[in-house]
């Protein structure tokens, strides 16, 4: 019964619900550091509901991909490009969900490929070996 009530509630609207929490977000951040004033803390709680709504919508979209390493590229590269004009335009090093973001990607196809490789019965003994220092590796790196 409840199901049928949400079925309004699809991938596109939970995405612009995070872009529109996100931006909430940003706007409480502009106006905190501005003004240099604590009374804007709310909108910094409202907007923080946007990364799991994000980080959802990641973790389906690796679920729906066909062409992992697109998914992949696309995201690294968004990240790159917003870390490069962040550092450039504030002078600073600026932290980017984007990268993590694509880290998770990685770690994720990596268990996939671990998965599907240690299940096969006919499998190549280098993909049963070479699967878990894979996703061991995309572990590391990703914390790293």
């Amino acid at each position: 019964m409840i199901c049928k009530k949400l079925r309004f509630l699809n991938a596109d609207l939970l995405k612009l619900l995070a872009a529109a929490l996100m931006l909430i977000d940003h706007i409480g951040m502009i106006f905190a550091t501005r003004f240099d004033n604590q009374t804007y803390w709310i909108l910094r709680k409202i907007g923080r509901v946007s990364m799991p709504l994000f980080a959802f919508a990641v973790a389906e979209g690796c679920r729906y991909t066909r062409n992992k390493m697109m998914h992949f590229s696309l995201l690294f590269g968004l990240g790159l490009i917003c870390f490069f004009v962040y550092a450039i335009a504030l002078d600073q090093i600026y932290y980017n969900i984007l990268i993590t973001f694509s880290f998770s990607v990685a770690t994720i196809y990596a268990l996939q490929f671990m998965k599907v490789s240690l299940c096969e019965k006919q499998g190549e003994l280098w993909r049963k070996i070479c699967s878990p220092l894979l996703f061991v590796g995309a572990i590391v790196f990703a914390y790293i």
